[in-house]
């Protein structure tokens, strides 16, 4: 498994992790860091365009910022809630053959 830093993405200071999730950020899992993290999607118009949506994959680029880098930056920022919506599809009976 590949390591990631646990540095700042705009100071680039090291970020530390709670006591209890020691090694949260660098296993791949939501840290719990005394800071925040950040979840930048690229897409059509960027450079960095990662094509979502196409092959059946969704692909995110995961950073961590310092509370002191968000405090100073956080008037660029904009909060949302993110709604996961379900959506059902009725199946023929005979699905599995088709």
């Amino acid at each position: 498994m590949q390591r990631y830093p646990n540095q700042c993405l705009v100071c680039e200071k090291a970020v530390e992790t709670t006591a209890k999730f020691k090694n949260d950020y660098l296993d791949n899992h939501h840290p719990n860091i005394y800071g925040g993290t950040i979840e930048i999607d690229f897409g059509y118009g960027s450079r960095f365009d990662d094509m979502n949506g196409y092959q059946g994959r969704y692909i995110v680029h995961q950073a961590i910022i310092c509370d002191d880098c968000y405090e100073k930056k956080q008037h660029l920022t904009r909060p949302i809630v993110k709604h996961r919506e379900e959506k059902w599809e009725i199946l023929s009976q005979n699905y599995r053959n088709e």
